[in-house]
């Protein structure tokens, strides 16, 4: 583990370095520059509404002085969406006005922020909270990202969350092996993992990985600077 790494909260001029790193992760943990026209496309769902509308939940890990991954999430899936609907999305939808799908994964993107997808009920009632992480590649597999998820898992308990949900691209290996890995269920589109025995650290909450799909959580792990 590089000792030259900290976790910190996630501040407002953090906001290039969560388009960024949210770019150079998009492709199940790898560098996405080549799949969309617009840099800033992935980072308008999966990081930047995050620094904007909970950032009392977003952490970054800074090495070398800059950012080189961070972890957001929020207490109330729900609610967060009615948020993004109302303050966020209309104002992506100016950004991105005129722009034509050129690259593979441009046009998914863009029709998720015209009609962005709200998550399953029955799993927002049971697992409020979601949370997302990314990491740059060089300091993926570092045991990091545990530490990540257990500042972000530290935060919503602190928020009175009982029970949190996150979400894995199926893709990226590195970021499933750090995950406790229990019995699996088949549920609809996805993979569910019910991840029991997971706060070690006596975190005290519910935990479900969904894969695939975006949004939502796990165990423990912080060193604040």
């Amino acid at each position: 583990m590089d000792n030259s790494c900290f976790i910190r909260p996630a501040i407002e001029a953090d906001i290039d370095a969560f388009f960024d790193i949210c770019l150079k992760t998009a492709n199940g943990g790898e560098d996405a520059s080549a799949l969309y026209s617009d840099p800033h496309l992935p980072g308008y769902i999966w990081s930047v509404p995050y620094l904007k509308f909970a950032k009392d939940f977003a952490f970054v890990l800074v090495q070398d002085g800059r950012p080189a991954g961070y972890v957001v999430g929020v207490p109330d899936t729900t609610r967060f969406d009615r948020d993004l609907q109302t303050n966020w999305w209309p104002f992506v939808r100016q950004q991105i006005a005129g722009l034509a799908p050129t690259r593979p994964r441009d046009a998914d993107v863009m029709e998720r922020i015209q009609n962005p997808r709200s998550g399953t009920a029955w799993l927002q009632d049971q697992y409020p909270a979601h949370l997302h992480i990314n990491i740059l590649p060089g300091l993926q597999a570092s045991g990091w990202g545990r530490r990540m998820i257990g500042a972000e898992l530290q935060a919503l308990r602190h928020h009175g969350v009982g029970a949190v949900h996150l979400g894995v691209d199926p893709n990226n290996e590195r970021a499933r092996g750090f995950l406790p890995s229990p019995r699996l269920f088949r549920i609809r589109a996805g993979w569910l993992r019910r991840l029991r025995n997971a706060d070690r650290r006596g975190i005290g909450l519910k935990h479900f990985l969904v894969s695939p799909g975006h949004g939502k959580a796990l165990p423990p792990g912080y060193k604040h600077p």
